[in-house]
C-alpha cells in the first residue's frame, strides 16, 4: 500500500516537473508554434498512460500611446492665401504600443500567459499641423493684432437727424440700438443676436466670427466669455487681423474692451447680403 502511494506521488511529481519545464521553454521563446504539443507520460508499474496536449499561442495586444499635440508652422500654406489666417494642414493621430503575450492552453483551457521579453513595439503619435497663409475657409482662425471699439458718433462718421448711421454692409445703427433683419429697431449693440465688428476686406461682409477668451464687458458680455460677431463694416485703420468692435457710442459706450492683442477669432460661417421685404440691406445667416 505504501509502495502504491509512493508511486502515485512520484508520478504526480514527474507530471508537474515535466509540465513546468515545457511551459517555461515555450514562454522563453525557445520554440514558436501554434501546433499542439503531445506529452506521453507513463510508469511501468502503473498500467496507465497520461496524454497531455499543450498549445502555445502568441497574442498581440495593442493599446493607445501618447497624446495628439498641435503644431503651428510659420511657413505659408499658399502664396495666394491670407498671411495672417491659420487653418489645419493635417490631422494628428494617437500612437500605439504593441506587446506580445505567450498563452498556453491544455485541452483548450487557458493555463496562463506571460509577456514575451523585448516584444513591445511603440509607434509615436503624430501631431495635428496648422499653418499660416490659409485660404478663406470655415474653421480657419487668426489672433487679433489689436481690438479697438467704435460708435456711430466717431470722427468722420455720418449720422442722420435721428441719430442713426449706416455701415458698409447696409445695416443701420444708432447710439443705443441696431436695426434688425426684419426692419425693426432693437435696443443694444447686437444684430439678430450677433455683435458687430469692422474687419479687413479679406473677410467678406456677413461672415460669422467666434471670439475666444476676449475681455469685453457690457451689453450681455463678461470678461473671458466667448461670443459671436458679424462682419458688417470696414475702417480706414483696420488692416490684416485688426478688429473694430461696435459699442454704440464712443462718448457713452455700451461695452468696454480690456484686451487688444492675442484674442483667438475663428471663421464659423459665411452669411449672405440680401434685401428684406422692405428693400433694406441685411445679412442672412442660415
Amino acid at each position: 500500500m505504501k509502495n502504491k502511494k509512493l508511486e502515485q506521488i512520484l508520478f504526480t511529481s514527474f507530471i508537474l516537473f515535466t509540465t513546468s519545464l515545457i511551459y517555461s521553454l515555450y514562454f522563453l521563446g525557445y520554440r514558436d508554434t501554434k501546433e499542439p504539443v503531445t506529452l506521453l507520460v507513463g510508469l511501468s508499474d502503473i498500467q496507465e498512460v497520461k496524454i497531455l496536449e499543450y498549445e502555445f499561442v502568441n497574442k498581440e495586444v495593442v493599446v493607445p500611446y501618447g497624446e495628439i499635440e498641435e503644431v503651428l508652422l510659420d511657413d505659408l500654406q499658399s502664396e495666394n492665401g491670407i498671411p495672417w489666417l491659420i487653418s489645419k494642414v493635417s490631422d494628428g493621430a494617437l500612437g500605439s504600443e504593441k506587446e506580445v503575450y505567450r498563452e498556453v492552453y491544455l485541452h483548450d483551457q487557458l493555463l496562463g500567459n506571460t509577456l514575451i521579453p523585448y516584444s513591445n513595439e511603440i509607434t509615436e503619435p503624430t501631431p495635428t499641423v496648422y499653418s499660416y497663409g490659409s485660404d478663406l475657409v470655415e474653421g480657419a482662425y487668426f489672433y487679433s493684432r489689436k481690438i479697438t471699439t467704435y460708435g456711430v458718433d466717431c470722427d468722420g462718421c455720418h449720422v442722420n437727424e435721428h441719430g442713426q448711421g449706416g455701415t458698409s454692409s447696409g445695416i443701420m445703427l444708432s447710439l443705443d440700438s441696431v436695426r434688425q433683419s426684419d426692419g425693426t429697431w432693437k435696443p443694444g449693440i447686437t444684430y439678430d443676436g450677433y455683435y458687430l465688428v469692422a474687419t479687413d476686406r479679406a473677410l467678406p461682409f456677413c461672415t460669422v466670427l467666434k471670439f475666444t477668451n476676449p475681455r469685453i464687458e457690457g451689453s450681455g458680455l463678461s470678461s473671458g466669455e466667448e461670443f459671436y460677431a458679424l462682419v458688417v463694416d470696414r475702417g480706414g485703420a483696420i488692416d490684416d487681423s485688426d478688429i473694430d468692435f461696435f459699442v454704440g457710442s464712443e462718448v457713452n459706450p455700451l461695452a468696454r474692451n480690456y484686451k487688444r492683442k492675442g484674442v483667438k477669432i475663428e471663421i464659423v460661417q459665411f452669411g449672405r447680403r440680401i434685401k428684406n421685404s422692405l428693400g433694406q440691406r441685411m445679412c442672412k445667416v442660415d
